[in-house]
């Protein structure tokens, strides 16, 4: 695989994290609660991980998703 355990477990708690951002009401959720969620033990690495991962913050992950999710659901009712 080329990278650590320790390294494949992080990248898949953080897709479990950005999934549960994307797909469902989990955007209401706390950093602390995605955090646990995901199986991360402390918010501060949580964060810092999850930037250098996907290049933006929790918080901005979330605005970008509910953006996504508003111009689908737009489209489909304009059909």
């Amino acid at each position: 695989l080329g990278i650590s355990p320790v390294s494949y477990l992080v990248d898949v708690r953080l897709k479990h994290a950005a999934s549960l951002i994307y797909h469902s009401h989990s955007s209401n959720m706390t950093v602390h609660e995605l955090c646990e969620a995901s199986g991360f033990g402390d918010d501060r690495y949580f964060m810092k991980r999850f930037k250098e991962k996907y290049g933006m913050t929790v918080k901005e992950y979330k605005n970008d998703c509910e953006k996504q999710n508003a111009a689908f659901f737009k489209t489909i009712h304009d059909e």
